[in-house]
């Protein structure tokens, strides 16, 4: 299930710099104070929803740093065996 935010793109093909950007939008917007209770649910459920998307960014780049590290470590240590 794809979910639209506020400006019709889709979270999924959002960067994470986007997502943080909308984030802080929505806090400033949600600090101020002035918008009443609909809106300010609807902004915070958006906040959740991006929120998760930039975790889901993150623990997949953190992934990925793994995987090359466990590369770079069996390259070293064939280099290693081969000296």
């Amino acid at each position: 299930m794809k979910v639209l935010l506020q400006k019709s793109k889709e979270v999924n093909d959002m960067t994470f710099e986007e997502c943080s950007k909308r984030l802080n939008e929505i806090s400033v917007k949600l600090e101020s104070g002035s918008l009443g209770i609909d809106e300010s649910m609807s902004l915070f459920e958006e906040s959740v929803t991006l929120s998760k998307e930039c975790m889901r960014i993150i623990n997949q780049k953190k992934g990925k740093i793994l995987e090359l590290k466990k590369e770079l470590n069996k390259f070293t240590e064939q280099e290693v065996d081969d000296v």
